[in-house]
């Protein structure tokens, strides 16, 4: 990590004084005496006892803005947590406000691993989800309204529970397993036969590994979150990890479309406030919580 070349002096003077002074490479100076410095660190140390996830999201967001212009194009590294999956952390830059964000992944087999979805009758968040039914992951599905009534197409092992809305949401998509394949279509291309999970959300970014064209991207920088399918037909979940910044749509997909991915198809969930995992697998535990309670969910549980 690489931080600004600053010199830390103490006089004699300034120790008798207990003023710590902090030299710049154009030689300006600033002074803090000890009383204004652990004062600071009280509060610092209150707001991460308090707010441990958003503290830490903040000074990640600091230092990944300094170093920005060496971790923009970082390589993938995954790291395998046990027999069909593994996770990655990445750091993506976005092409509007030129800062860098973390993205992190997790690919599974679906060979090793059974997805469910999950609608819950009350909002809650991934931690809450995952652990109510023993999943091992859980992020947060499609959209909903603001009574927290999901939208678009939902079904559960077997089950329909509710059906694809004839008018609206032209550009979505649909992820769903059949057997132990998973699949990412265009709504229109969406058959219901031996179907045993889906769901709905828009809109879709790729299709045999191309970019999905005409994507209406208002250039809001958001937290986001996906859902991908690779060309072995393991499944990736990818979620940005800041409360402090996000990515526009279409950073969002340039980063999926990266080729070493090998990303045929990918879908789109909620993003926003109510982006969010819960992954709890092994010795591994990683919680990327977000700033609303959420209806649904996408889960996964070993085989």
């Amino acid at each position: 990590m690489k931080f600004p070349d600053f010199n830390l002096k103490i006089n004699r003077k300034a120790y008798f004084e207990r003023k710590v002074t902090i030299v710049g490479k154009n030689n300006s100076t600033s002074r803090f005496s000890g009383g204004k410095i652990l004062f600071l660190l009280v509060i610092l140390f209150v707001l991460y006892t308090k707010y441990p996830h958003t503290f830490r999201s903040a000074a990640h967001f600091v230092t990944d803005s300094v170093n920005s212009q060496y971790q923009s194009n970082e390589k993938i590294h995954w790291q395998k947590l046990g027999p069909g999956i593994e996770i990655a952390d990445v750091k993506t830059k976005s092409d509007l406000s030129h800062l860098t964000i973390s993205v992190f992944m997790v690919r599974i087999d679906p060979n090793k691993f059974v997805v469910r979805i999950h609608r819950d009758r009350d909002l809650t968040t991934a931690a809450e989800a995952a652990q109510a039914t023993g999943a091992i992951l859980a992020i947060n599905g499609s959209f909903f309204d603001p009574q927290g009534r999901p939208l678009g197409l939902i079904i559960q092992q077997g089950r329909l529970i509710q059906s694809m809305p004839k008018r609206g949401m032209k550009s979505s998509g649909v992820f769903f397993m059949r057997g132990n394949r998973p699949y990412i279509v265009h709504r229109s291309q969406f058959q219901n036969s031996d179907v045993d999970e889906a769901i709905q959300s828009i809109p879709r970014l790729i299709s045999g590994y191309s970019p999905i064209p005409g994507l209406k991207d208002d250039q809001k920088i958001k937290r986001r979150s996906g859902i991908a399918i690779d060309n072995r037909n393991s499944i990736i979940f990818a979620v940005t990890d800041s409360h402090l910044s996000g990515l526009t749509l279409q950073d969002f997909q340039n980063f999926l479309l990266r080729p070493e991915l090998k990303i045929k198809s990918a879908l789109n969930l909620d993003g926003g406030r109510s982006s969010q995992l819960y992954l709890n697998y092994g010795n591994f535990e990683r919680s990327i919580t977000g700033l609303a309670a959420v209806p649904l969910f996408i889960n996964i549980f070993p085989r």
